[in-house]
């Protein structure tokens, strides 16, 4: 029992230490600024909102002002005279076309708008994370596998050495060239690591600890493109809301030269000045304005034309937008189809290519049956199998975020 219990103690925090796509994403959430900056600006939208909601209600303007005028008269004598003077003036529009209706629909469209693209930086401040943690991954595995080869390629030059009847100057040339071109390579792919490495804390404010490749698929997300709906597409539904507010741009374009219609109630109080500033005047009044445009210069037509054309070229582009959206699903599917059932294959292909080298490797060193250049190539293709299962599986990991985020699915939940 105490022996399983160290076991354990040894194990959990090795557990503990590795990092998951969800941890690397939950992490980019927390640090990314760019969820901020579209909060306010989600503010900014709904103060807009409010804004052309208030042209609905009544205004109210007071004016007031005091007023000290002196008379001098002929016999040199003079007057002062006070007078205080205001007014207050209460106007609500009745009718004006449905201006101000439409004016409050689309800065209800622009916070839909703006909720929409807050939705979307956050998936795709995921989708960055995916993509940032299994690069690194593959980064690092392509390092470790250069090492691996260069070590390899060691081994083989001390094997030749040893073999005093080996005499083939041709093929220890071969072998040291590239041994050579492997190192170039391995130093490309360390400045390639740390690059990538250094993306990765600058994104989740952490330093890369055993990154995991591990990602549960769900089955219910990855539908086949005939039975995919794609309607909550991002950019379909953004489409989508800029047409309804280019239909209610046309509507309010129309209102603009209708006739309008305001109520006006006023009180004022005006005291004269001089002889008759024993008087006071107070005065109620009450009106109906009625304005119409008549003639403009055909502006109406062709400001409503202008909206339309819009409008149009929206509609437009939907066809096209949801069209390449299906085919990239469909791609993005296919392509992680092909990586999920290549696995399989891949892993019999590195083990088929592993016995194939220490096969190789093990006649070279006994006898002559085998040439440095059978070798070379034996030990080329095992490095070779190994790379394709690494980038198979970034592209199955990769291929599901893409599905997800044209879905716009991709959340934390998926992962």
């Amino acid at each position: 029992m105490k022996f399983l219990q160290l076991i354990l103690g040894a194990i959990v925090p090795m557990v503990a230490m590795a990092t998951t796509i969800h941890q690397s994403a939950y992490w980019s959430l927390e640090r990314t600024h760019k969820l901020k900056v579209q909060t306010v600006e989600r503010q900014i939208r709904q103060q807009y909102e409010k804004y052309a909601k208030s042209n609905n209600y009544p205004k109210v303007d007071l004016n007031f002002y005091k007023k000290r005028e002196k008379t001098e008269f002929a016999s040199g004598d003079s007057s002062i005279q006070n007078s205080t003077n205001y007014s207050v003036t209460l106007t609500q529009n009745l009718y004006n076309g449905g201006y101000d209706s439409n004016a409050l629909k689309m800065a209800q469209q622009d916070s839909k708008i703006a909720q929409l693209e807050y939705e979307n930086i956050k998936q795709k401040v995921i989708y960055e994370a995916i993509t940032t943690h299994m690069t690194l991954i593959v980064s690092s595995e392509l390092l470790a596998m250069q090492k691996e080869l260069i070590a390899h390629y060691q081994s083989l030059w001390n094997i030749v050495k040893k073999k005093t009847q080996y005499g083939d100057a041709n093929e220890q040339v071969e072998l040291q060239s590239r041994l050579d071109s492997a190192k170039v390579k391995q130093e490309q792919l360390t400045a390639d690591y740390e690059f990538k490495k250094l993306k990765y804390i600058e994104l989740t404010g952490r330093q890369p600890a055993k990154l995991q490749t591990s990602l549960g698929f769900k089955n219910s997300l990855m539908v086949h493109p005939d039975r995919v709906t794609l309607q909550n597409n991002e950019e379909l539904v953004r489409n989508l809301l800029e047409i309804e507010k280019a239909h209610y741009q046309i509507a309010q374009d129309r209102a603009r030269f209708l006739p309008k219609i305001d109520l006006e109630l006023k009180a004022y109080k005006a005291e004269p000045l001089a002889q008759a500033a024993y008087i006071t005047e107070n005065q109620y009044g009450a009106k109906i304005n009625l304005s119409y445009n008549l003639y403009s210069g055909g502006k109406d037509k062709i400001e409503s034309e202008i909206s339309r054309l819009k409008k149009l070229k929206l509609m437009t582009q939907r066809s096209d937008t949801h069209r390449d959206i299906r085919l990239k699903y469909a791609d993005y599917y296919l392509q992680y189809r092909y990586a999920s059932s290549n696995i399989a294959i891949l892993e019999r292909f590195i083990q088929g290519e592993s016995n194939r080298y220490y096969r190789v490797k093990k006649i070279f060193t006994l006898s002559q049956d085998k040439s440095l250049l059978d070798i070379l190539g034996a030990l080329e293709g095992l490095h070779r199998a190994k790379e394709l299962k690494i980038n198979n599986l970034n592209n199955k990991v990769v291929q599901y975020a893409n599905m997800l985020l044209l879905q716009s699915k991709l959340s934390l939940k998926a992962l």
